[in-house]
């Protein structure tokens, strides 16, 4: 997965140099099916290096997706209160992906081999994020020296969930391929550079500024929002000694509150102004993190639960009033400000499980709950300088 976000990371550079200088809808067609093609491909790639090496180029075109969604999304709904209601739409159609994914994945996975159980292979789910939508990533295979072995094809067929998922993203990537042919600027894929203002009557220096705050933002943001529901499990078996199953049920729990979250957003946003519910939320966000690290302390499992409640409902509802206040507050979300805003996430998404993993494997598993509240400190602060800055606006 360190290679997938780092292609992630690569993939949203590139498509902010590329995206105001393409068809859109040729950008969409080509990524939507060399996506496709790699994916299919990574149930075959049975050495190390090859796989490590597919799923670098995956997160390339991984990356490019994202950024061109957010412009287009942005682009079409605006900042209206219809268009922030279709935005949080957006988001909860993709917490659901979330769910169904590994769900669908299941059935293809191989229970036992040979005698031996999955706890003898190589049998790894994790959830990448194409935009909004969650693919499942499952590797099902031997590990000997630097190659995965896959094990029986009669007993696997995991490499059926792959062609599936790619085969979906061949038939998606059809109708882009259609409004290129038949749209206006098919005959040259070189479109005219699109100029990034900012809004508003501040100084150069205060814009560029906030532009840094949304950056940091949005690092931290999904420095947790990819590793607390990735860790949550592995923190209550280990720490407070739960059994897997729920620590899975617990980890359900928190996406499925997301859900709820962003279904209410649709509603929210029709009477709030983005920037208060980004400060309502966080502050709501560390509130959560605050219970947990306590319930976690005295070991209360009902604390914990109703904590990660807390925490999952506010979280549905940040993305897009954050992309909601860029856009109608700050600057248009276009290409290269997408572009800025992927690359910064996924970047958060690269190094923070790295730094997790470190602090709680050589300190205490109890930094899982520190280096979440301070995230969401910080995120607390950013919020109040996006108010701020909003309030400063109408003065």
């Amino acid at each position: 997965m360190t290679a997938y976000y780092t292609g992630r990371f690569l993939g949203s550079f590139l498509a902010g140099v590329i995206y105001s200088r393409m068809n859109t809808y040729l950008l969409f067609g080509i990524s939507l099916v060399m996506f496709g093609f790699v994916l299919g491909g990574i149930p075959w790639c049975v050495y190390y290096e090859l796989m490590i090496g597919a799923h670098a180029v995956l997160g390339i075109f991984g990356g490019i997706l994202p950024v061109a969604i957010y412009s287009e999304s942005v682009q079409i709904w605006g900042p209206t209160r219809r268009g922030r209601s279709y935005l949080m739409l957006h988001g909860a159609v993709s917490i659901i992906a979330s769910v169904l994914a590994p769900i669908a994945t299941g059935p293809f996975l191989t229970e036992k081999q040979d005698g031996i159980s999955n706890s003898s292979l190589l049998s790894d789910t994790n959830n990448s994020v194409i935009g909004n939508v969650t693919i499942p990533f499952v590797s099902d295979g031997y590990i000997t020296g630097s190659s995965i072995l896959p094990p029986d094809q009669n007993s696997s067929r995991l490499y059926i969930a792959y062609s599936i998922s790619a085969g979906l993203f061949l038939v998606v990537a059809l109708p882009f391929f259609k409004l290129f042919r038949f749209s206006k600027s098919n005959k040259t894929a070189i479109l005219k550079k699109e100029k990034n203002e900012f809004i508003g009557l501040f100084s150069i220096f205060l814009k560029r500024l906030q532009l840094f705050n949304i950056g940091v933002f949005s690092l931290f943001h999904n420095a947790f929002d990819f590793t607390f529901t990735g860790y949550l499990s592995t923190f209550c078996v280990k720490y407070l000694l739960w059994t897997n199953m729920s620590g899975a049920m617990l980890t359900s729990t928190a996406f499925f509150t997301r859900l709820v979250g962003s279904i209410f957003g649709i509603f929210l946003v029709r009477g709030f102004r983005s920037d208060t519910l980004l400060l309502l939320s966080t502050t709501a966000i560390t509130i959560g993190f605050l219970g947990f690290t306590v319930s976690a302390h005295v070991y209360s499992d009902v604390g914990v639960w109703i904590s990660v409640c807390v925490i999952g409902i506010p979280f549905g509802l940040i993305w897009p009033n954050f992309l909601s206040w860029i856009n109608a507050s700050l600057i248009p979300v276009r290409g290269e400000i997408s572009s800025f805003i992927n690359v910064t996430s996924f970047l958060g998404a690269l190094l923070a499980p790295m730094i997790f993993g470190y602090v709680m494997e050589e300190i205490s598993l109890l930094w899982f709950c520190y280096l979440c509240v301070g995230i969401s400190t910080i995120n607390i602060i950013n919020a109040i300088l996006i108010v701020c800055y909003s309030k400063s606006m109408k003065t």
